[in-house]
């Protein structure tokens, strides 16, 4: 009789262990984790990136752009930080235009590239401003 008592409690400690060990199992970080985890990646790669590098800053704010995250704060700091990251590509692109017009060998149209430089410091300003949502949203 005591063996019979002894398997059933040892059948039971069993099954609460398998239990538990699947609810375990099933643990892991959460899906608004996972988004939080993938924007801050993608954020971390555009600010890795040199100031100069323009073409890859656009590439990789359109990527995280792309993300598709549904937690609320990975969307907010998604959204700021593309923004401000796609505005200082463009602006540092309209920067470089400007550069090339000022060129004594280039055949540039002054008032282009005065309006080219202009636009560059309005997105510029933009962005300072912008970088400031992201490194809150961020956080």
């Amino acid at each position: 009789m005591t063996l019979s008592l002894r398997n059933r409690r040892r059948g039971a400690a069993e099954i609460v262990i398998l239990a538990l060990a699947s609810a375990l199992a099933a643990c892991g970080p959460s899906a608004e984790a996972k988004d939080r985890v993938a924007v801050a990646n993608a954020i971390d790669e555009l600010r890795a990136l040199p100031a100069e590098d323009a073409a890859g800053r656009a590439t990789l704010a359109r990527n995280l752009r792309g993300l598709d995250v549904h937690d609320k704060d990975a969307i907010a700091a998604r959204d700021a930080c593309a923004h401000a990251y796609e505005t200082l590509a463009e602006a540092t692109r309209l920067t470089d235009v400007a550069k090339a017009g000022l060129d004594p060998k280039a055949s540039a149209d002054a008032k282009a590239t005065l309006e080219a430089l202009k636009r560059a410091e309005e997105l510029r300003a933009e962005s300072e401003s912008s970088m400031d949502a992201c490194a809150n949203a961020s956080a």
